[in-house]
């Protein structure tokens, strides 16, 4: 069950998902265990798309995080 606090909380990461990176999302790191995920400029321009947008089609490289920002 759920607290009023963790509800607020949440529902702002609804409105600001670039909090919830910045404040929530842990990544797995080979050498320095977890740490908060950073996003990229592309990474954040993804975003905005994201929320914006009902279908996307990307054209991207390996390596780049994007499994783990969709993820997010």
């Amino acid at each position: 069950m759920t607290t009023l606090l963790e509800e607020i909380r949440f529902r702002r990461y609804r409105d600001d998902p670039r909090a919830f990176f910045r404040e929530v999302w842990f990544i797995q790191h080979p050498e320095r265990g977890a740490i908060l995920f950073e996003l990229f400029d592309a990474q954040d321009d993804a975003l905005t798309t994201f929320m914006s947008e009902r279908m996307i089609i990307t054209l991207k490289s390996r390596q780049i995080g994007w499994t783990t920002l969709v993820a997010g």
